[in-house]
């Protein structure tokens, strides 16, 4: 997902810069998805179903609150080396975390660079690991 996040400019990357965006990256979808569970208070994920996409298969799910509404979240998986991957998710079932980080990154990228990237990611992390910390 971080090659698909930064885009073309993933190219002009070196060897190196890619390896450390790809690890700012993952503490960062860490870091974001340990912030959204911790306010877990009840709530259920349902898989709903599931259709081809492409290539792909798109996983149709809803989380449902304790109060009832639900909020539609999908999957887009892909096969690699054996293994299911995520590719992407949408919420509401068209809102594209994928297309989303990809307009952020790209903009970072243009003003900042990729050390840029990196350095936000990186505050990103830390903002999101004090929230979680706080909450404890």
């Amino acid at each position: 997902m971080a090659r698909l996040a930064v885009g073309p400019s993933w190219l002009t990357l070196s060897p190196t810069q890619q390896q450390q965006v790809t690890e700012a990256f993952a503490h960062y979808i860490s870091a974001t998805y340990a912030d959204r569970f911790d306010s877990y208070s009840g709530e259920q994920l349902q898989i709903t179903g599931e259709q081809p996409y492409g290539t792909e298969v798109m996983v149709q799910t809803k989380i449902v609150k304790a109060k009832g509404d639900s909020v539609t979240l999908n999957y887009r998986m892909r096969e690699n080396a054996g293994s299911w991957q995520i590719s992407d998710v949408y919420l509401d079932g068209t809102i594209s975390q994928l297309a989303t980080q990809r307009s952020e990154f790209h903009s970072i990228l243009q003003h900042e660079g990729v050390d840029g990237l990196i350095m936000a990611l990186n505050r990103k992390v830390d903002l999101l690991t004090r929230n979680v910390a706080k909450a404890s």
